[in-house]
């Protein structure tokens, strides 16, 4: 199109999905695992959620999209504990 030189429709990079991310969390008493605003749970323990939450990459893992797992260390602080491509 005359006058758009500057514009380029093509992209030599291809677009990454977005980050899956499992998110494990202390609500009430019990342990939880939220991927993108849905909770699975409950779980009697931090160690249990974090298992829970492999087990969510295994079962419903979108192979197109990378996964990171975060979780709350003795500290309190939130730390990724896995971050990975899923296999197909």
């Amino acid at each position: 199109m005359p006058g758009n030189e500057d514009m380029n429709f093509f992209n030599p990079k291809p677009k990454r999905a977005s980050t899956c991310l499992y998110i494990v969390l202390q609500s009430r008493g019990a342990w939880w695992v939220d991927r993108e605003g849905k909770s699975l749970g409950p779980y009697a323990t931090r160690d249990e959620a974090e298992s829970g939450a492999f087990h969510l990459i295994e079962v419903f893992g979108d192979p197109t999209r990378p996964a990171e797992v975060w979780s709350r260390d003795d500290a309190g602080k939130i730390r990724l504990i896995w971050k990975g491509e899923i296999k197909a």
